[in-house]
């Protein structure tokens, strides 16, 4: 438990004599192995320990000691009554090769923030030779090398451990951590990414190798199984926490369905681990509805329904925790690009492509192309490039060519504008097809033009005035969760079916007159252009 947990009563600043200022430095080099001399030639002995120190008692419900600070009050080293000098956080930020290192996962150092020692399951082989029993050690983000965020006594030799699962026991007494009293004396200060002092005490190629064992250990630990050592606390809080990253971090166009939610932004917002291990069923909560329910409680966010069926109306960008959270890196998704903030993985693409006909094969052969579909550009290009190559620009007229043979026979003419092939070509010569991808997902090239969302509004017998909206699912949008959306969003009961004039097209129907609510949901939401959207108003007619 950090000696700093509380307000330990630190007593005013005095200033340490010089000769008090040598004898602490001298204490500090033996006690930790640096070189004086070395450190004074590369210019690093000033980050070890400033020229000019203050200094004060302090008091705390676990020990009596006394801090050192520089002239600005910064902590930069402390002392108990019965312990040995420890270097603070800042002091380790500004030369990191005072101490050993053992890493840890980002979740794990949240725990350690709110009071725990780092548990051995927690921590991340390789170790350094330097991580035995009773010896400070720094703790630090596996992610972010040499950037401490606690500092502690290795409680067991760890230099000759390789394999953390299934083991037990505290691996480091944490005395000093990232955001306790004594980090908080120096306001607005946040975790630098990385520390950029060359070691000079210590062996500039012993240092090298250790880092390159822990880069191959963070490389198999991302692709590592770490089920048998994940207790459902730990996923609890990886919940929590990628909660918080999606809240702080991601655009979230509430209402919005609980399940878009989870996929959208909580699941893409864990730290890179294996994605079969991140389950709702591994939690306390057991339940997606559950789980939001307590974050509701939480006061982190707002839904609406009952039961399972709930929808998230609101997330709360002000709450505190939200405001303190710290980004980590995400985990990669399948092509390798980390996710993104504002769910991109739901972004819409359609793409018009054309299918050659037969006539036009034989001619796009000529060019060594034999493409199942093209786009609009890739035959202009094609066109354009056979063109030059034939030599086919009028000499009299730039902006004209004179077809040869199997041109000719495409486009039933000798002289023709260039601007005016293309079109020609591809009315008579392709037929289109369009292509829908919606982040991994996608559709087989269709034949015909990119299709329409019809959004209709009509009386129903007994004068009820509805919405319909037809065709979502031919732009990979759930009907279900348009529905549920629109539930919250109208205050009106909805109903997906098939319609009745087509039943290969799904119908989601809401009570009341909704046009502009569902063409903005469409457009916002989804990624929609207004031109594939088409509205009717029924009512006018039936007036």
């Amino acid at each position: 438990m950090s000696l700093f947990k509380k307000d330990p009563g630190l007593k005013s600043l005095s200033n340490l004599k010089s000769s008090e200022r040598r004898k602490l430095y001298a204490a500090i080099c033996s006690q930790y192995g640096l070189d004086e001399q070395a450190l004074a030639s590369d210019g690093c002995a000033s980050l070890v320990l400033p020229p000019e120190v203050k200094y004060a008692t302090f008091k705390s419900p676990h020990a009596r000691g006394t801090l050192y600070t520089d002239l600005e009050g910064v902590p930069i080293w402390f002392q108990t009554r019965d312990s040995e000098l420890l270097p603070t956080l800042f002091t380790l930020w500004k030369y990191p090769y005072i101490v050993p290192f053992v890493n840890t996962h980002q979740y794990v150092i949240e725990r350690l923030v709110n009071g725990s020692n780092l548990m051995l399951p927690g921590t991340i082989p390789p170790f350094p030779e330097g991580a035995k029993q009773g010896k400070v050690v720094a703790v630090g983000d596996y992610k972010k090398p040499n950037v401490a965020v606690a500092v502690g006594y290795c409680q067991m030799d760890l230099g000759g451990v390789t394999d953390v699962v299934g083991t037990h026991g505290v691996a480091v007494e944490i005395v000093h951590v990232y955001r306790d009293w004594l980090f908080t004396l120096v306001k607005g200060v946040k975790l630098p990414d990385k520390t950029n002092v060359l070691p000079t005490s210590v062996s500039v190629q012993k240092q090298e190798s250790y880092q390159e064992e822990v880069e191959e250990a963070t490389h198999k630990l991302e692709e590592t199984d770490m089920s048998t050592s994940l207790t459902v606390q730990d996923m609890d809080d990886m919940f929590f926490r990628a909660t918080l990253y999606s809240i702080s971090q991601d655009t979230i166009n509430t209402p919005i369905n609980a399940s878009l939610f989870m996929s959208g932004h909580v699941y893409k917002n864990f730290p890179p681990m294996d994605s079969n291990l991140i389950n709702i069923k591994k939690t306390s909560w057991k339940k997606t509805a559950k789980y939001l329910k307590a974050m509701e409680k939480e006061n982190l966010l707002k839904l609406k329904g009952k039961g399972d069926d709930v929808v998230v109306v609101w997330v709360n960008k002000e709450h505190e925790k939200v405001k303190r959270f710290e980004p980590y890196r995400v985990r990669k998704n399948k092509s390798g690009e980390a996710s993104k903030k504002d769910t991109e993985s739901t972004e819409l693409q359609v793409t018009q492509l054309y299918k050659a006909h037969s006539s036009a094969s034989n001619f796009l052969r000529l060019l060594d192309s034999s493409q199942d579909y093209y786009t609009l550009q890739e035959i202009k290009a094609l066109v354009g490039k056979y063109i030059q190559i034939h030599h086919l620009v009028s000499k009299n007229d730039p902006k004209s060519i004179t077809a040869d043979e199997p041109l000719q026979r495409l486009l039933k003419t000798v002289t023709i504008e260039r601007a005016k092939v293309v079109d020609i070509l591809v009315k008579q010569h392709f037929s289109p097809y369009y292509k829908v991808s919606r982040g991994d997902e996608s559709t087989k090239p269709k034949k015909g033009q990119v299709p329409i969302i019809k959004i209709v509004e009509e009386m129903k017998i007994g004068r009820k005035i509805i919405t319909k909206i037809i065709g979502v699912e031919e732009f990979l949008i759930d009907p279900e969760e348009v529905s549920s959306i629109l539930k919250v969003k109208c205050s009106g009961s909805t109903t997906v079916a098939a319609n009745v004039q087509n039943p290969k097209l799904v119908e989601v129907s809401v009570q009341g007159p909704h046009f502009k609510t569902v063409q903005d949901l469409l457009i916002k939401q989804y990624g929609m252009k207004p031109t594939w959207i088409e509205y009717e108003n029924k009512l006018k007619k039936n007036r």
